[in-house]
């Protein structure tokens, strides 16, 4: 079962028609205005959480479809801490990436644990496509 519901979700400048039963928002591409400085906002249903919860953002950036299986893939692993609102808000700054121009499936997660880019519930975990 899902402990935590995304509610809200904005990278770069595009807002997301979020709805929790949904994971794929990859039909459209997000372009990335400023690759030094991306936001990344989630915001979640719970006002606090009895245990923290870990956030890792990658990007499938040599495009076979597997996340992480490269080092630099995964471009974001932080967590927030107990009693703290299920969400994220970050900047990253993708511009020392490899960029082949072409777009890039980018995945979000955040749960308790995130093991792998697999590990994830739906209303836990997205994944988009950016280009920058």
């Amino acid at each position: 079962t899902t402990d935590n519901q995304i509610t809200n979700v904005i990278v770069g400048s595009s807002e997301l028609a979020y709805e929790p039963t949904k994971s794929d928002y990859t039909q459209t591409t997000i372009e990335l205005l400023n690759a030094s400085n991306t936001m990344v906002n989630i915001q979640g249903n719970n006002a606090s959480r009895q245990r923290s919860t870990t956030w890792k953002i990658w990007i499938d950036l040599n495009d076979n479809g597997i996340f992480g299986d490269e080092n630099n893939e995964l471009v974001f692993d932080d967590f927030v801490a107990e009693n703290q609102p299920y969400g994220l808000s970050t900047q990253l700054d993708l511009s020392a990436l490899p960029n082949d121009g072409n777009p890039k499936y980018m995945r979000i997660i955040g749960d308790y644990v995130v093991v792998t880019p697999c590990s994830a519930n739906a209303g836990e975990a997205l994944d988009v496509k950016v280009k920058w």
